[in-house]
């Protein structure tokens, strides 16, 4: 299943931030030059950030620095690493604020993150509740994808009344690298009441809310994603994990299927959707979506992809199994060594079990456990294949070896449980349902224990 949650944080929320990132330049925009004048009020308003907010947290501009800056305005135009060494020399400990941040701006736009926070900290420390400072140093922060510098600033700003939806946004972000899920959720809520229609806040919200476990909202906030972009692949995905979350198989599978129409699945989509035909119990599209995997792109590695075997294996759909091994072999046959080559060879051996060729089965099975006296699953299968054959002494040498396996361990002890009981050896019977039952306990081992045991005392009466 889609499951991988630092996968996820780090993948999609990484491609957030870059995105919201990309635009962010906004807060330090470039304007027409006939608008760059600095006796223009609206021009400074702009560039400053002071639109509509209180001169108590924007410092005011001086006549002399207002020329200083109409002086820097060409070169805001045409060339920001001159701007920079123009206005530099000319800030002293007792200039505006204001100077302090448009050098910060300029460092900013000239993608100098660490020298504009040097020069906004310069304007906070002259104008302590300069708003558009304390946003702008938060955003020098984030585009260095530094949260414990940024979210004393974005704080500051809520403090002062100013929250925007950036503000709110990059809060989102942060509680998430800070795995602080729920309050990611109220951050990223806020930035979409206030911004309802960015997409970043959305995607936002609803990667918090898988993070943490409110699958219920992550699915309606995927599900508004997916009406505005019906072709996006990422968010059927998460969509789908969400719904796994809270075992809506059906709804997941309906995901996948329009994937598929869309023909943006993969190799592991397929597969999954395979998977979850089985638990339908429809056989038939288990296998095509199996089929399909095995071509497509990135498709599951060998160890995922024969999976598959042993789930039709577990509701005896031989002919179904037989069919995708051949697949498989086609495809993975020439490449596979080691392990991969053994478990073939002792899948192979279990269809034929399965389809009752056991005489056929018993050459794949010896190889594979010569190659590796650990496969488990290779020596549960000779176990039932001598069993099947009469041989009961083998059988149960098998199966003992089996039962020091933890991967097949519970099997080979109930079946040679049942097979200890067919001879009416019922002290070996409940020794090895004893055993399985602190493996896996049950209350059919329980109940079947407690007969045994009866039995037992019956005897003994």
């Amino acid at each position: 299943m889609i499951r991988d949650e630092k996968m996820m944080r780090n993948g999609l929320f990484a491609i957030l931030i870059s995105a919201v990132l990309v635009a962010a330049p906004a807060q330090a925009q470039l304007y027409p030059l006939s608008e760059n004048d600095w006796n223009n009020p609206e021009f400074v308003a702009r560039y400053l950030g002071s639109y509509g907010v209180d001169m108590e947290l924007s410092p005011e501009v001086s006549p002399i620095e207002a020329t200083t800056m109409s002086d820097l305005a060409p070169f805001i135009e045409d060339d920001v690493e001159a701007g920079i060494f123009f206005l530099e020399p000319k800030i002293t400990p007792e200039s505006s604020a204001a100077m302090d941040y448009m050098l910060g701006q300029l460092y900013l736009e000239n993608s100098q993150p660490e020298q504009a926070i040097e020069s906004y900290n310069r304007a906070i420390r002259k104008f302590p509740n300069f708003l558009r400072a304390y946003k702008n140093i938060a955003l020098a922060y984030m585009q260095q994808d530094n949260c414990e510098g940024a979210m004393p600033h974005l704080n500051k700003v809520l403090e002062l009344g100013r929250g925007d939806g950036l503000t709110y946004g990059f809060l989102g972000y942060c509680y998430v690298e800070q795995e602080k899920y729920s309050s990611s959720m109220t951050a990223y809520g806020n930035a979409r009441l206030i911004e309802p229609d960015k997409t970043n806040w959305k995607i936002g919200f609803a990667q918090a809310a898988l993070q943490a476990r409110k699958f219920q909202d992550a699915i309606v906030a995927f599900e508004e994603l997916i009406r505005e972009k019906p072709d996006d692949s990422t968010y059927l995905m998460l969509q789908t994990n969400a719904y796994l979350s809270i075992d809506e198989d059906e709804n997941a599978i309906s995901n996948l299927e329009v994937l598929n129409r869309l023909g943006a699945s993969t190799g592991m989509s397929l597969t999954l959707l395979g998977d979850l035909y089985i638990r339908q119990e429809i056989p038939s599209l288990a296998l095509r979506s199996y089929m399909a995997a095995l071509n497509a792109d990135g498709r599951p590695d060998f160890a995922r992809a024969s999976r598959a075997v042993e789930f039709f294996a577990q509701q005896e759909r031989w002919q179904n199994a037989g069919n995708y091994l051949n697949q498989l072999k086609s495809v993975y046959g020439n490449s596979l060594t080691g392990t991969d080559e053994i478990a073939m060879l002792t899948m192979e051996a279990q269809i034929m079990q399965g389809n009752g060729e056991f005489a056929a089965a018993v050459p794949l099975l010896n190889d594979a456990v010569r190659r590796d006296p650990m496969n488990g699953k290779a020596l549960l299968l000779l176990a039932q294949n001598h069993k099947n054959a009469g041989d009961y002494e083998r059988a149960e040498l098998y199966y003992d070896r089996a039962a020091n396996i933890d991967e097949v361990a519970y099997d080979a002890l109930t079946d040679n449980a049942r097979m200890a009981v067919s001879f009416r050896r019922l002290e070996r019977a409940l020794n090895l349902l004893t055993q399985a039952s602190n493996l896996r306990p049950s209350s059919t081992l329980d109940n079947n224990i407690r007969i045994i045991q009866n039995a037992l005392n019956a005897q003994g009466g």
